[in-house]
Parts: C-alpha cells; structure tokens; sequence
C-alpha cells in the first residue's frame, strides 16, 4: 500500500510539472505557484488509492479480526455493503494528502538547497551531496510537518546546525552532500507534515474502522473524536511520537533514494 501511493505521488507530481509546463521542471527549485498546483494535484490523485487505505484501517482493526481474513476477503466482504464503503473517509484522505503533497514538494528542494550550500557540505563528491541531501529532506520533511511550521523552522535549524559541526564533514564527497541534503529537508518537511496533519489520520481512522453503518462527515467523526478524547488537545495527538520517528526514518529514505534515481535516470530523458 504504501509503496504504491509514493510511487504515485512522485511519479504524478513530475508528470503534472511537465503538463503544466512548470518553470525549471525537475530537478530544480520547486518553490512555486505551479509547482504547488503539480504536488496539490498528485495529492488528489493518490487520494484515489482510498479502498486500499479503508481495507488496511478494518484489518489492523482489532474487533475485525474474524471477519476479514486477508486482503481479497475484506475487498469482497465489503461489496456486500455497496461501493461506497470502499471510499468512506475519502473527504478526509482528500484534503489530508493534497494540502501535505502541496507543503512536502514545494519546501523539499528549498530544504536540500540549504543543506547542500552549507560551507562543509560544498567540500563533499558531488553524486554523495544529492543522495545525502534528497535522504535527509525526504526524512525531515514526511515527519516533522505534522507539528506547524514553527516548529518545521526550528527542527531544520537543528538538523543543519548537526550537519555543519560533523568532525569529519569535510572529508565528504559531493554526492554524500546531496544525499545528505535530501535526506534530512525530506526527514524534517516529512516528519513535521505528518504530525501536522496527526489528527486528520486519527478521524480517518475512526471513519474507516466502520463498516454498514451510516455515512458521518469529517466534522462530525472529528467531533465525536475530541469528545472521545476528553476534548484535549493532548489526547488527540496520542501515538503521535510513533507517527514522528516512523515519518523521520521513512521520509528520509524515500526522499534520498528519489533524488538518486532522478539523477540516475536523467540522462535518458
């Protein structure tokens, strides 16, 4: 599931920056009105994998355990119900992956641009600056989104200041400073975007764990959450450390490993 919906969300976004004939198209800066509208797009796109994200939210639920044995038993139990169960939750995934694919694409590359100009960095092999710098954006930004943006400032602020004091940074080749560089704007951007958007998931959750049961919007299920969780602001980011490590590693990797195949792959573009 989830390798699908990145291969999606990345394979999408570079299609939607060259039909939308976005300035600079891969692999510069994407900190852009056009670049937004290509990742916002993606978003919606990858929205669309919602049966296979309703299936998984029923079979990791506990109270399910006997009903559905595998994949192919939930999909076609639920079409006992009609075919709208396979989409409860959609409004929900909707806004959650086109506002996070928006914020996620438009500051990863602005993110890795200052890790790799960092004065220890610039002394790094170049191939080793890209790898380093698409892993570290990736990691940072799938992880740390979640929280605001302050936080988002003063988490890269911390993350580069690490970066600029490694004893043996110098020493580094280039393509170890774009790895770098990636790795640590994707594990900022998607670690603070994921606890941003936290509490998006927790009502995904709790619309997805139902089944033929009436249709509640996100503002209702929401509601019912925050009553669920004594109406506090703590209690409705429960679990949310796990969501950030998970986010910080997981972005990190994903961010890095797209940046080398895209520099690998381009001379056949």
């Amino acid at each position: 599931m989830r390798t699908t919906s990145r291969a999606l969300m990345y394979g999408l976004y570079d299609e939607f920056q060259i039909s939308l004939k976005c300035p600079h198209a891969p692999p510069n800066s994407s900190f852009s009105i056009c670049h937004a509208q290509a990742a916002f797009l993606s978003g919606v796109c990858e929205a669309m994998l919602c049966p296979l994200e309703r299936v998984q939210v029923l079979l990791q639920t506990t109270k399910f355990h006997d009903k559905f044995k595998n994949t192919l038993h939930a999909f076609s139990r639920l079409k006992e119900y009609g075919y709208r169960e396979y989409y409860r939750g959609f409004s929900v995934i909707l806004v959650r992956n086109s506002l996070s694919n928006t914020l996620f694409f438009t500051l990863r590359d602005p993110l890795k641009h200052r890790i790799v100009s960092l004065p220890q960095a610039s002394r790094l092999p170049c191939s080793l600056q890209h790898w380093i710098g698409d892993f570290i954006a990736g990691s940072l930004l799938g992880a740390t989104i979640s929280t605001a943006f302050f936080p988002l400032g003063v988490v890269k602020n911390h993350m580069q200041a690490k970066i600029v004091s490694l004893p043996q940074a110098s020493r580094l080749p280039c393509s170890l400073q774009h790895w770098i560089g990636d790795f640590i704007a994707g594990s900022l951007l998607g670690a603070t975007i994921s606890t941003a958007f936290f509490p998006l998931g927790v009502v995904k959750n709790h619309m997805q764990a139902k089944v033929g049961v009436n249709y509640d919007s996100g503002l209702r299920v929401f509601r019912d959450v925050w009553q669920l969780r004594n109406r506090s602001l703590r209690n409705l980011y429960l679990g949310v450390h796990l969501n950030f490590t998970r986010s910080l590693v997981a972005w990190g990797i994903i961010n890095s490993m797209y940046g080398i195949l895209r520099r690998a792959l381009a001379p056949f573009e």
